[in-house]
């Protein structure tokens, strides 16, 4: 690093603030860290996107490219990519801002290849080429403690489809999906039937061609201060045909005299609303 001399006393290779760092190399180059509004950059590197904050990348980090690079004669190469930002991650959740970025430019490689690029790789490189122990790999994926979806995400870079900090995990959501007993309403007898219960039925719309529309039908005990509630059946219609699904819907309220129809009218299922 370049050393700084200040009234002629020779000072620390860097400056440091309260909320800032700024470190100086000889060939002319500068990191900084901290508090960069304002400033100019002409690249950017994210190590491990996946830890980082969205709105400090959006609002702090990428307008600093906003001036492009000058080569050594203070001209501007018209073949030479500006503003060049490289993102270097571990694999995560789905539904994160990591993986919105790599959606995104994977896009813009089909868009325009010249100027963007997707690397991804297993340990499978590492491994052929003598830098991974073939037994260290053995041992993760026989380990009980380590689970399927972490080898995918660690060793893989597969993404895992349940979005970082849910509040509940994928397999505590999958135990409940499991309905022992269906219970249909118009089959019950009188003896059977809760006096003061009523059903509910919520549905997630199927948001493409390939998807289908889940439907789940809780069953709610008021009580004196609150209410609770049970799942007694699941369903999913196999179908993207709104008229087929209203008409799903409809039967279902009838079936279960079904006090509230909950769906998602102002996204996927604005067809059903209207």
């Amino acid at each position: 690093m370049q050393k700084r001399k200040v009234a002629g006393k020779i000072l620390d290779a860097y400056k440091m603030g309260k909320d800032y760092v700024e470190f100086n190399f000889k060939n002319g180059s500068s990191l900084g860290l901290g508090n960069v509004r304002g400033l100019r950059r002409q690249s950017l590197i994210f190590e491990e996107i996946i830890e980082q904050d969205a709105t400090k990348v959006n609002e702090v980090y990428i307008p600093l490219l906003n001036e492009p690079r000058k080569m050594y004669n203070g001209l501007i190469n018209p073949n030479e990519p500006q503003s060049q930002q490289i993102y270097i991650t571990t694999a995560g959740y789905q539904g994160t801002f990591a993986y919105d970025k790599l959606i995104e430019t994977l896009c813009r490689v089909v868009i325009d290849p010249k100027k963007y690029f997707v690397l991804g790789g297993s340990y499978r490189i590492p491994l052929s080429c003598g830098l991974t122990a073939a037994q260290q790999i053995e041992d993760v994926v026989n380990s009980p403690t380590f689970s399927k979806s972490s080898f995918e995400r660690e060793y893989e870079s597969r993404w895992s489809d349940a979005p970082a900090g849910a509040a509940f995990s994928p397999s505590l959501v999958t135990s409940l999906r499991q309905v022992k007993v269906v219970e249909l309403k118009n089959k019950l007898t009188e003896a059977q039937k809760e006096k003061g219960c009523f059903y509910a039925i919520c549905a997630d719309m199927a948001k493409d061609g390939s998807a289908d529309t889940a439907v789940g039908i809780a069953k709610v005990t008021p009580g004196d201060h609150f209410f609770t509630f049970k799942f007694v059946n699941l369903l999913t219609i196999p179908s993207t045909d709104f008229l087929v699904i209203a008409n799903t819907f409809k039967k279902l309220v009838l079936q279960y005299d079904a006090k509230m129809l909950i769906y998602d009218a102002n996204g996927v299922g604005a067809g059903i609303r209207d």
